[in-house]
């Protein structure tokens, strides 16, 4: 069984062709450079773009352009693939776009022509350079050289063009909104509605967390009173058997040193009767 991070090149190699030597050694050294990319994109801090690896695959990442501020693609976002061959750098990866993009150098298949990834690549390019090309020529695509020739036609209209990208783009996003939501995409509108939504679920959340503190601090509260009440009863109690036991224990005392005396007497008497016997002989 392939690892997940084997280079998906090597899926195409026919069984009777075998492989190249130091393959293995070479897909290692396209992990590193993969990871040591991943890396710098994360810390580049570039505005508008991103890529991680799809689930552990190092080969394949899924990217993030958004559209640059002050052109027709201002507030839109496109998802697009990025496969590394094993001969990553000196290979340039396959890039296409995920979202559909409506684009004189896109065709339908979200292939995407641009010279840094075909005959001006060089082993100096990395992810974060590929990310912001793909970003640059949406805003200033080559019509000279189009792949979508309606879209260069259209981009001498900007005000027409704009119109149309955005329909489109609304469109894609209405059927993946209602597809995976189940919920009707109402654009900036449905969004608002979402986010109202959710403020108000959250504004209830929070009132319940806030009553079931407070039901919570209410048992508390009950609860160190009834402790209270308890444990003055106990010591009233306690008193109480005290007190019980005290006067207990003085009568049996009492009795005791009064059969003390009684006996004390008795034998007195019995003492002086003698005395008075002996006199008296």
């Amino acid at each position: 069984m392939a690892s997940q991070n084997d280079d998906p090149g090597a899926v195409a190699r026919g069984p009777g062709k075998a492989a190249e030597p130091g393959g293995g050694a070479a897909r290692g050294s396209v992990r590193s450079r993969l990871q040591q990319e991943l890396m710098t994109l994360m810390m580049s801090g570039d505005s508008g773009i991103s890529a991680f690896p799809e689930s552990d695959n190092l080969f394949k990442w899924i990217g993030t352009i958004n559209g640059v501020a002050g052109t027709v693609y201002e507030d839109l976002r496109y998802k697009l693939s990025l496969e590394f061959p094993s001969g990553y750098p000196y290979n340039a990866p396959t890039v296409k776009f995920l979202t559909p993009c409506y684009h004189p150098n896109v065709d339908l298949q979200g292939n995407i022509c641009l010279d840094i990834l075909k005959d001006k690549w060089s082993a100096l390019y990395d992810v974060r350079t590929i990310l912001l090309s793909v970003q640059s020529l949406l805003g200033e695509p080559n019509v000279e050289s189009p792949l979508n020739v309606e879209a260069a036609e259209l981009w001498k209209n900007q005000a027409a063009y704009r119109k149309y990208l955005h329909e489109s783009y609304r469109k894609h996003m209405k059927i993946l909104w209602t597809a995976q939501s189940g919920v009707e995409w109402r654009g900036e509108e449905g969004r608002k509605e979402a986010r109202q939504g959710k403020a108000r679920v959250g504004g209830r959340d929070r009132r319940r967390k806030k009553e079931r503190k407070e039901e919570r601090k209410g048992r508390k509260g009950r609860e160190e009173i009834e402790g209270r009440k308890e444990e003055k009863g106990g010591r009233k109690e306690g008193r109480k058997e005290g007190r019980k036991e005290g006067r207990k224990e003085g009568r049996k005392e009492g009795r005791k040193e009064g059969k003390g005396r009684v006996g004390g007497r008795e034998k007195g008497r019995k003492e002086g009767k003698e005395g008075k016997n002996g006199r008296e002989r």
